[in-house]
């Protein structure tokens, strides 16, 4: 995911990514933020200084042979969509 803070001072980010109920979803790795979760749905976290973006992103897995794709985001002070 692409993360941006286009305002003029650093801010704290969250982005939290649900998945369908009782997806059994565990995260295994991360890159350029903290990233916890499990079940159905998984948040991103970090600080991102004035006028920087970053691409950050997670490894995850689940118990059942099913797939299962991302059905909501929401983000702390902004907007997200899922494509």
């Amino acid at each position: 995911m692409r993360i941006a803070n286009n305002s003029s001072s650093s801010r704290d980010f969250s982005v939290t990514v649900r998945f369908s109920s009782a997806s059994d979803i565990r995260v295994y790795g991360s890159w350029n933020a903290s990233v916890s979760g499990d079940d159905d749905q998984v948040t991103v976290r970090g600080t991102l200084g004035a006028g920087r973006s970053i691409t950050a992103g997670f490894q995850a897995g689940k118990d059942h042979d099913d797939s299962v794709r991302s059905a909501t985001c929401s983000v702390s002070g902004g907007s997200c969509r899922v494509s």
